[in-house]
């Protein structure tokens, strides 16, 4: 259990600095190729590769100081489901302060045949979004 445990904080720690360098390909090295992303307010974004793309806009626009807290995680073999508390102070590339995204998400993890750790699904929980002006990538 705790060997487990530490491969999934290994990619959460990977999905965190993804998000605080804005690397959309680091983002989606710790999803699964059919991942499903459940943003507040929007539509659901099905695929790495629409994920990848709905996180361009947002990534090549704003900075993000992202971090958890609380985390719970409960394991059924291959499966994991973790909870926690999220904060990510936002600004503009170009300086300006932002309102912070904060929340509480759930991941859905998924042990790949390679015996990776992957999100296969996340809800964000949040009452609070930064809104970014988007195509649809579904």
């Amino acid at each position: 259990m705790q060997r487990v445990l530490k491969k999934i904080n290994e990619q959460r720690s990977k999905w965190i600095q993804a998000i605080n360098h804005c690397s959309a390909d680091n983002f989606v090295d710790v999803i699964s190729d059919d991942a499903v992303w459940l943003p507040p307010r929007n539509e659901a974004i099905n695929g790495k590769e629409n994920i990848r793309t709905w996180l361009e806009k947002p990534f090549a626009e704003l900075i993000y100081n992202y971090s958890v807290s609380d985390v719970s995680i409960r394991i059924a073999g291959d499966w994991a489901i973790e909870q926690a508390k999220f904060t990510s102070q936002v600004s503009t590339k170009t300086g300006e302060e932002l309102s912070p995204h904060k929340g509480l998400y759930t991941l859905l993890w998924k042990k790949s045949k390679a015996g990776v750790w992957l999100i296969e699904r996340y809800i964000d929980h949040s009452a609070e979004f930064i809104k970014v002006d988007q195509e649809s990538a579904t």
